[in-house]
């Protein structure tokens, strides 16, 4: 076999690929999986919003409007008007904690757990068609293989809220209004400001050559 056929080594054919083809391949999923859960959810008030909340209220110890706002990274003022329209609508209330009359509590009623459900099942149907490339015996393996994954690298065990804050990574980049700078400014606080660079930096994430 003449040096012009022998095939390459696995040593020589790794070094073609695309060195941020691991990357890229994460910020498609998470793309791809923010925008078919937005799309599954856009019925309810505030879209995806909603649904943490929902979901939290619903899963977890009843909690605080504000521990609420701030876990999910939601405004205050926005978080207000959410629960308003939950409530409103019979899916929330905000109840006396029994421990601690001053407290309010967030508590899904038992129309809002029935909501939850229908949504849940149309979020699990959104990431089976999400794996549909992959076949189907594939699917556990990989989950299993990226929950293996995220569990040995995450410092932070509030899984609903890390997912959360990728999900507003996932967002499109909206256009910051102009305004003097600094953390007062008009286009937003600092932390604002992170967020939009965090945004861009998984917009413009490279795709492979091939």
């Amino acid at each position: 076999m003449t040096p012009e056929n022998r095939p390459a080594s696995p040593a020589t054919a790794e070094s073609h690929e695309f060195v941020g083809e691991f990357g890229w391949a994460l910020t498609v999923l998470l793309r791809e999986w923010s925008g078919r859960v937005a799309a599954v959810t856009a019925d309810l008030p505030y879209g995806v919003r909603g649904y943490q909340v929902l979901s939290v209220a619903v899963h977890e110890r009843p909690p605080t409007q504000a521990a609420l706002a701030d876990r999910l990274g939601i405004d205050r003022s926005v978080m207000t008007h959410l629960l308003d329209e939950y409530a409103a609508r019979g899916l929330l209330e905000r109840r006396h904690d029994p421990a601690d009359r001053r407290v309010r509590r967030v508590v899904a009623t038992e129309q809002g757990r029935a909501v939850l459900a229908a949504v849940d099942a149309r979020v699990r149907a959104a990431e089976g068609d999400l794996l549909a490339a992959l076949p189907e015996a594939d699917r556990p393996h990989l989950r299993r293989l990226l929950t293996r994954l995220a569990e040995a690298l995450s410092t932070d065990p509030d899984r609903c809220a890390v997912a959360a804050r990728g999900m507003s990574l996932a967002e499109p980049v909206a256009p910051v209004p102009a305004g003097p700078p600094g953390p007062a400014g008009r286009g937003g606080t600092a932390r604002g400001a992170r967020v939009a660079a965090a945004r861009r930096a998984t917009s413009t994430a490279p795709r492979p050559h091939r």
